[in-house]
């Protein structure tokens, strides 16, 4: 899911890296960045998988609270400081272990800046059943976010809320989610 949705989100990072590398080493830059990257993911899914597997949480109700609790998140200013972090560019060695310690610290300082940001939605989408539908849309939400000059706090806002209301009414039929 990760990957999926939260690596199209990261590309200018990654473009970053690759072209803060020398040419020899850029393959294992992007690799060790993703490696950073992806730890603080890591975490956030070993902290839900034995939630989810207690079975106790029903899948629509825990989809929409979070939804609804990333609605409200979008609002916070330590929302937007994270989405503001998200795009920082830190300096990279050229090369040797600094450079490989450089690669894997930047990935874990997006990874944590995009964790912080959208921590709620993906919350939603684990604990929710994996929705295709809301998967889709939290994508188009963070891209939206994400890629634009002046994120449309608003409209992130109203979308995150119309994603909690699928997610409440609809969200629940098996055909619609991925297999678990």
């Amino acid at each position: 899911m990760v990957v999926a949705m939260m690596l199209p989100l990261v590309i200018d990072a990654l473009r970053w890296t690759a072209t803060s590398s020398l040419w020899r080493r850029r393959h294992l830059a992007l690799s060790e960045f993703l490696t950073g990257y992806f730890a603080s993911w890591i975490l956030l899914g070993l902290i839900l998988i034995p939630i989810k597997k207690a079975g106790w949480l029903d899948a629509r109700m825990s989809s929409a609270l979070f939804l609804v609790t990333a609605a409200g998140w979008q609002l916070t200013p330590w929302h937007r400081r994270a989405v503001v972090a998200c795009h920082r560019r830190l300096p990279l060695a050229p090369a040797g272990g600094k450079a490989d310690l450089d690669c894997i610290g930047y990935g874990h300082t997006i990874g944590v800046s995009c964790l912080v940001s959208c921590w709620p939605l993906m919350v939603a989408c684990g604990l929710g059943g994996h929705s295709v539908v809301v998967m889709l849309g939290v994508a188009i939400l963070g891209l939206a976010e994400r890629l634009s000059f002046r994120p449309p706090w608003r409209r992130v806002f109203l979308g995150t809320l119309l994603l909690a209301a699928y997610s409440y009414f609809a969200g629940g039929s098996p055909e619609l989610c991925w297999p678990n």
